[in-house]
């Protein structure tokens, strides 16, 4: 049996399965090498522990060349320091107080070591001796350097930010077709208003809100071709609006303070806004040539598949242009819109033309040519505007179709949600009572004619639309 089991292993050995017999040999004799090392290694510790115990204890004084520590980061007292260890200190000190020295020139606060490194030499103090700063000293420091580092993130960041800002194009800005459909529907001059706006966040590269009056009246005139007085309405017209806020600068003259794209769709009541697009800055000239990139800007910054066919009748009940006037913007205007008509044809011959007349109670659905029968389609609309990054439109499209239970919408001081509509007659009463409640307790408050509505969204799911739909509007407590 053994030897059967012996000729196995040779044959395996042979065939490369199992390792050869001096390949095993050559692994053992390198396992009890590794063991001895160790072994040796551990004793020469435990030796150096040894030695080091009755130095602390005063039994032995080694000189400071044979003493060294068991680990590198072990602190010792300066009378048990290995030989070079002040000059290291030494060295250390003198670099501290160097770049002390160049902070200094450059403005820019110390740290606590180079702080110390400074009084060191002002006092003679040694390197390794102990300096005792006041506790109150040190935190001073530290908190000085902590918020030049903070400010200097600060700066860094904000330089990444702008950098990784898309290139705007030159001669184009960025517009929301949502929001100028909305602005269409409203009157005294809401859309010119705007388009003002459009063009103020388009000074404002930099992102921080605010632009001059006079820079903004400069540039409208340029590009609108508008007339001081005009300008003033349209900017008085503006903060009536909430599009911005008419402040005066402490350094003098007058600025705009920019309100943001969730807060001008709150004022315009848009429940969903589309993705922005790049138009030209000089179709800016005409109000007409506005409106027209309002419906291609729609066109293109809708969600869905933007090449589907669409009615004229759903285009006119999402963005408010009557059907006359989305064909006459199409016919002026080829250059930013193009309808392309679609037409099926039917399984059918022209004869059965009569018969479809109570399906097609206006006429022009269905025609004969060629004695065969056709039926028009919804046209499909091809956009020539570029659509830009999404940005932040997903985040701010969620803020204002949320349902608004315990939350504030991202809405200014001063102005709270009022609920409108509820499923049943039992919430109806609370929230009344409610109501009168939160009115008893602010004082001020604004009639409910003159509250501005949010636009009721549309459910996907029906059975919640026949229950009763949660509608909420925006009022001022003050």
């Amino acid at each position: 049996m053994l030897e059967a089991i012996a000729k196995k292993r040779q044959a395996l050995r042979a065939a490369g399965v199992l390792r050869s017999e001096v390949e095993t040999a050559k692994r053992q004799e390198l396992r009890q090498q590794q063991l001895a090392a160790h072994q040796a290694a551990e004793q020469q510790r435990l030796q150096q522990a040894v030695r080091n115990a009755r130095a602390d204890h005063g039994l032995e004084r080694p000189s400071a060349r044979e003493w060294k520590p068991i680990h590198a980061g072990q602190k010792l007292p300066p009378w048990l320091l290995p030989f070079g260890y002040r000059e290291q200190i030494y060295l250390e000190h003198k670099e501290e107080l160097q770049d002390y020295r160049d902070n200094e020139a450059a403005g820019i606060p110390p740290t606590v070591r180079q702080f110390e490194a400074h009084m060191r030499y002002e006092r003679g103090v040694k390197p390794w001796e102990q300096l005792g700063l006041h506790a109150a000293t040190i935190q001073r420091i530290s908190d000085r350097r902590a918020r030049w580092s903070a400010a200097q993130r600060r700066a860094g960041r904000r330089e990444r930010q702008q950098q990784a800002l898309p290139a705007i194009p030159e001669g184009q800005l960025k517009v929301y077709g949502t929001l100028i459909n909305a602005a269409r529907s409203l009157k005294n001059h809401a859309s010119s208003a705007l388009r003002l706006w459009f063009i103020a966040r388009h000074m404002d590269q930099s992102g921080q809100g605010v632009v001059t009056v006079a820079g903004l009246r400069e540039h409208a005139k340029q590009i609108c071709n508008l007339g001081d007085k005009q300008l003033g309405n349209l900017i008085a017209r503006g903060a009536e609006l909430g599009y911005w806020a008419l402040e005066k600068h402490r350094k003098g003259g007058k600025v705009l303070r920019l309100a943001s794209l969730a807060n001008v769709a709150l004022v315009l009541g848009v429940g969903r806004v589309s993705r922005g697009v790049w138009a030209n800055l000089d179709d800016l000239r005409s109000l007409k040539k506005w409106h027209a990139i309002g419906l291609a800007a729609w066109h293109a910054g809708k969600g869905g598949k933007r090449g589907n066919p669409i009615a004229s009748a759903c285009v006119a009940q999402e963005t408010g242009i009557p059907e006359r006037s989305q064909r006459r913007y199409c016919q002026e205007n080829e250059d930013l819109l193009q309808r392309l008509p679609n037409v099926a044809a039917v399984d059918r011959t022209g004869d059965h033309l009569a018969g479809l007349r109570e399906h097609d109670p206006d006429g022009g659905r269905y025609f004969v040519a060629k004695g065969q029968l056709f039926e028009r389609l919804p046209n499909t609309y091809q956009t020539t505007l570029r659509r830009t990054r999404p940005g932040s439109i997903r985040k701010i499209n969620a803020q204002l179709n949320a349902d608004l239970t315990g939350n504030d919408m991202g809405l200014g001081n001063g102005q709270q949600m009022v609920r409108r509509f509820h499923a049943n007659m039992k919430q109806a009463e609370q929230g009344a009572k409610s109501e009168v409640k939160r009115r008893a307790r602010s004082r001020k408050f604004v009639d409910g004619d003159g509250l501005h509505f949010g636009r009721v969204t549309a459910r996907k799911d029906h059975t919640t639309a026949l229950r009763g739909f949660h509608s909420w509007g925006v009022c001022a407590a003050s």
